[in-house]
């Protein structure tokens, strides 16, 4: 958690213009509740589970394409949708104008919270596009590790039981080149990533023996690629 409260400090910090902005004239998060926000419509109401990143509400701050930052506001996002919402005097709205990143904290438990940090804008690969938000695990010059999250629905069909609908969650990982504007998908592996980035395999194979990580969860693999990025 240390991490991402570092980097939340820094986001206000290189954006407390803007942000005073917001809060002492109130345009920008007016314009976001009341104009540029629309009635959510689209949350099923008839499945098992939820499409959302956790059933909690969060607390967070949003970038939009302009960027202007909005901070503290309420904020679910659904992964099966790919939408970002918010929450303004109980009503919940889906924002039209464009977020380009955003910053979420919930509660996983009484004891426990999450903090993840999402960007778009990334090229299009296999079914997701430019509007595809990204969990962004670690980012540098040289490359972006990415985890894209995901839900999809199934038919439950259980013996003397009628058919519903079920949410199921899962997830991928990209890298991103900026030099070359270039994702690629990878598995949590050595093999993958030094094919994903052959000119780094001596430098990846360097970074195991120091480590004595063999690169097969996504702790490992966030920390190959802050090494690279030095």
């Amino acid at each position: 958690m240390k991490k991402w409260s570092i980097l939340i400090g820094f986001i206000l910090s290189i954006q407390f213009s803007n942000a005073q902005t917001v809060n002492n004239h109130n345009s920008l998060q007016l314009e976001a509740y009341d104009v540029s926000g629309k009635p959510l419509t689209s949350i099923p109401q008839n499945a098992e589970g939820h499409p959302f990143l956790n059933e909690n509400w969060g607390k967070g701050l949003v970038r939009l394409r302009n960027g202007y930052w909005i901070k503290s506001i309420d904020l679910q996002f659904n992964l099966y949708e790919n939408q970002l919402y918010f929450r303004k005097n109980n009503n919940v709205f889906l924002f039209t104008d464009t977020v380009s990143e955003f910053v979420i904290s919930f509660n996983v438990d009484a004891e426990n919270t999450a903090t993840g940090h999402y960007k778009s804008g990334y090229p299009a690969i296999e079914k997701k596009n430019a509007e595809t938000f990204y969990e962004i695990l670690a980012e540098g010059q040289q490359v972006h590790l990415l985890k894209h999250k995901y839900k999809t629905m199934f038919e439950k069909n259980a013996i003397g039981e009628a058919k519903r609908m079920v949410y199921k969650e899962g997830e991928n990982y990209f890298l991103y080149l900026p030099a070359t504007n270039k994702i690629i998908r990878i598995r949590l592996s050595a093999s993958s990533l030094k094919e994903a980035l052959p000119e780094k395999a001596a430098a990846i194979d360097a970074f195991m023996a120091e480590k004595k990580y063999k690169l097969k969860n996504e702790d490992q693999v966030t920390a190959l690629i802050v090494y690279l990025n030095q």
